[in-house]
């Protein structure tokens, strides 16, 4: 074999693996741009339920579709290997500058429970609560700043007992 077919070869063999590889992941990741700059945020979607229609339901009618941040729906809780459910937080955070504007958090559950919802934008924090029923519901809490502000999070918490799945968008205008 000459070294450019051996160079080939190799480089057709590394994508193969590459392609391989990232089919066989388990975990999808959502990707937004940053309005303000050329960096990307990525989510990642955990779907750790076999809810299926419920999950699919939750995530149509929340949309991605623009979202400034998108989290796909997935379970309030977590299954230990014994079957055991453990009501589980979401608290998703960054540490970059958010250009100044009005941000709204929309949060959206099907299934039990009530949620309490903390979402901060720069130093600025608003609090809402959302009950999950059998249809999805959500709820919007904003906050504006009035400058560029550092860090963004979303806090969610469920109630004791929660058996719902959970999604959210940020939008800014």
């Amino acid at each position: 074999m000459e070294g450019c077919d051996v160079k080939k070869m190799v480089a057709v063999l590394l994508l193969v693996l590459g392609c391989v590889t990232v089919s066989g992941c388990a975990t999808t990741v959502e990707t937004i741009k940053q309005p303000n700059d050329d960096s990307v945020v990525s989510v990642p979607d955990n779907k750790q339920s076999n809810r299926g229609s419920s999950t699919e339901l939750l995530n149509a009618s929340l949309g991605n579709d623009g979202a400034y941040i998108f989290s796909s729906a997935h379970p309030s809780y977590t299954v230990n290997s014994s079957g055991e459910k453990t009501v589980m937080a979401i608290l998703d955070q960054d540490a970059v500058d958010h250009r100044s504007g009005l941000y709204s958090l929309t949060t959206s559950c099907i299934g039990a429970g009530t949620l309490d919802i903390e979402f901060m934008v720069g130093n600025n924090v608003n609090n809402g609560t959302l009950e999950c029923g059998s249809q999805p519901r959500s709820v919007i809490v904003s906050t504006r700043i009035e400058q560029t502000g550092n860090g963004l999070r979303v806090k969610i918490i469920p109630s004791k007992g929660s058996d719902a799945e959970i999604a959210y968008r940020v939008d800014i205008s």
